[in-house]
């Protein structure tokens, strides 16, 4: 399984980009923790090349720890 890459343009954010590539921007927790450098970013400027990680079969991932319920 390899990770795809993803150029962003001007002015998109971790949830747009999370809609555009996994058509749910819910997911977006999963490019953060795979882009960790850019986890203070929040709105991009154009081209930074982001790790688009592939999401496990069935497209179900655990929630992070602050979105959990416990």
């Amino acid at each position: 399984m390899a990770d795809n890459r993803y150029i962003t343009s001007q002015n998109e954010t971790w949830d747009s980009i999370s809609l555009r590539v996994y058509g749910n921007e819910n997911r977006m927790h999963v490019l953060i923790e795979a882009n960790y450098d850019y986890r203070d970013v929040a709105v991009f400027p154009a081209n930074c090349e982001l790790v688009i990680p592939e999401l496990p079969r069935g497209g179900r991932i655990a929630f992070p720890p602050w979105r959990a319920n416990g």
